[in-house]
């Protein structure tokens, strides 16, 4: 079992129930989720990449979505399918590498991803936000911010990166960006706030996201 897993093992024990962590999980991403929902078709078809837990693909399952996850760890694909068995959901599993995508997944009303392309350079991001918009109409994802320092790295290789310097990247890619979104803020006031001005009051977000489209 590696590091990711064994976090992961040890939340759902924590919270007592496969139940109470997704309903964690999804709490502290309801930003991330309400983005989903405007975007994507009711009953449109779903990818996660680097799907970590499935805690998102389990409630969109919910939701009426149909869902696939891809992960390039193993033992992260055997948490998302119990989590998501769980709930009963109808998912499609993969282990792979993020930047391909296996054909055979088909197109996608919508990809989308949370906390797993600050692990990838700068030119990897680019490739990815290229490989999945021609297989999506839309991508959504979110990152870490510069918020949070270098001692709270969990798996290394985190790239904990300004909100600024992340908008730079999406323009070197040539897509057109929709829209952008804070949260994961301990004030939920200031979170509100901060997305109701458009990101421009002057305070970090933990977490950012970005709606993006050809």
């Amino acid at each position: 079992m590696n590091q990711w897993s064994n976090i992961y093992r040890h939340d759902i024990a924590k919270f007592g129930s496969v139940r109470n962590f997704v309903l964690h999980r999804i709490n502290y991403k309801k930003r991330l989720v309400k983005a989903i929902y405007k975007y994507a078709n009711r009953s449109g078809r779903i990818l996660e990449i680097g799907c970590g837990s499935g805690a998102s693909l389990a409630f969109l399952g919910l939701l009426g979505y149909w869902v696939s996850g891809i992960d390039s760890d193993h033992d992260m694909i055997k948490i998302v399918k119990e989590i998501t068995s769980f709930f009963k959901n109808r998912v499609d599993l993969r282990t792979g590498d993020l930047m391909k995508i296996p054909d055979d997944m088909g197109s996608f009303d919508l990809i989308f991803s949370n906390g797993a392309l600050e692990h990838f350079p700068d030119d990897k991001i680019a490739k990815i936000i290229e490989h999945c918009l021609s297989m999506s109409r839309t991508l959504i994802f979110s990152i870490p911010t510069d918020y949070f320092s270098d001692e709270q790295k969990i798996y290394g290789d985190e790239r904990f990166l300004s909100v600024k310097y992340w908008k730079k990247i999406i323009k070197t890619s040539n897509v057109k960006c929709l829209e952008s979104f804070g949260f994961y803020f301990e004030n939920k006031f200031i979170e509100t706030i901060y997305n109701l001005i458009g990101g421009s009051f002057p305070i970090k977000p933990p977490f950012i996201g970005f709606v993006l489209r050809n």
